[in-house]
């Protein structure tokens, strides 16, 4: 894969090249000269095909939990969450110990591997909350929780410019990766000015359907606004918005 430096920007294929725009500008790259029934039919890439094949069981678990979070990733994905939750996956589906290369699975994999991951790169939980909370996910009844104490805004969450009001959010998801199956809850909390002297107790708590042996993920995210004559409208479209997973049961 090659910048392209002229002053022309090109787009399409001439000479064997591809030439197209991505997030990263206008890029190029040379075509494949294999054909793709010899993939799928030569000894020779039998590596390729399984590596093919683990590849698609990840994308398609990245895209099945994304779309049980899809209500709140709305407001807080980054334009590479696909791709970055794609090699989170690969990670937990090289955890399987059961299926042979090629055949390894996501949902034969170590889930709890997602714990920390952030659906907004530019707006890590890490440098976003400060605030002391409980996360909790009880199996035996299928229901989770985070629960936070009374704290002060101004030292609990880090304020971008120009904002006025935060929410606390959050999503309880039990993924079938095999089935290709969810079920979700979500929750948030009243809008809370960023000058206020303190919170109440906030508690965001979610229940699902009991019996599941199936992963059960818990988010916690934070919405920044700016009021406006008593209206809120979501500061510069989202992008200081965390949202990150912070229990896998």
């Amino acid at each position: 894969m090659a910048r392209q430096k002229s002053i022309f920007r090109l787009k399409g294929n001439l000479g064997g090249v591809s030439f197209y725009k991505s997030k990263d500008g206008f890029l190029a790259r040379e075509e494949s000269a294999i054909d793709a029934d010899r993939i799928f039919k030569d000894p020779s890439f039998q590596r390729t095909r399984e590596n093919m094949a683990e590849f698609s069981d990840a994308a398609k678990s990245g895209g099945l939990l994304r779309s049980a979070l899809r209500p709140q990733l709305m407001r807080t994905a980054d334009g590479r969450v696909a791709s970055r939750l794609t090699r989170k996956m690969m990670e937990i589906l090289k955890t399987d110990m059961e299926s042979p290369r090629g055949e390894r699975r996501v949902a034969l994999g170590t889930p709890q591997l997602l714990e920390g991951f952030d659906f907004n790169i530019k707006a890590p939980m890490s440098s976003t909350l400060y605030a002391l909370y409980a996360a909790q996910i009880n199996r035996a009844g299928e229901d989770a929780s985070i629960h936070f104490p009374s704290f002060i805004p101004d030292e609990g969450v880090t304020m971008p410019e120009g904002s006025t009001h935060f929410k606390l959010i959050s999503s309880c998801a039990i993924i079938d990766f095999e089935g290709r199956d969810y079920e979700a809850s979500f929750q948030e909390s009243a809008l809370i000015p960023l000058n206020s002297p303190a919170t109440e107790i906030i508690d965001l708590q979610h229940t699902l359907s009991a019996g599941s042996v199936l992963p059960m993920f818990l988010t916690l995210g934070v919405l920044f606004y700016q009021q406006v004559n008593g209206v809120a409208y979501s500061l510069r479209n989202g992008v200081y918005n965390a949202l990150s997973i912070v229990k896998v049961g």
